[in-house]
């Protein structure tokens, strides 16, 4: 399903209220949250897209529909599908 930025503000402001806890994020197949964990390390934390994108390339169960995502909420740049 197509994600709304709204969904993101939410998941953001959930990991800033508990403050430097350890916290385990999954959602049914581990797509979305790591969709929005790749969003949060590149937003907020000032990773680099291509280091936080190892997280989602080693799962191998993006799918591209992600990456106009990514994209459309600043997290990087427009992607070539392999």
């Amino acid at each position: 399903s197509k994600l709304d930025p709204k969904q993101y503000d939410g998941f953001k402001e959930k990991i800033e209220s508990l403050g430097d806890e350890k916290i385990f994020i999954h959602c049914g197949m581990n797509i979305k949250s790591s969709a929005f964990m790749h969003i949060y390390q590149v937003r907020e934390l000032w990773e680099d897209p291509e280091k936080a994108l190892k997280l989602i390339n080693d799962l191998n169960l993006h799918e591209d529909k992600w990456f106009d995502y990514f994209e459309a909420m600043g997290a990087m740049p427009k992607l070539q599908s392999a």
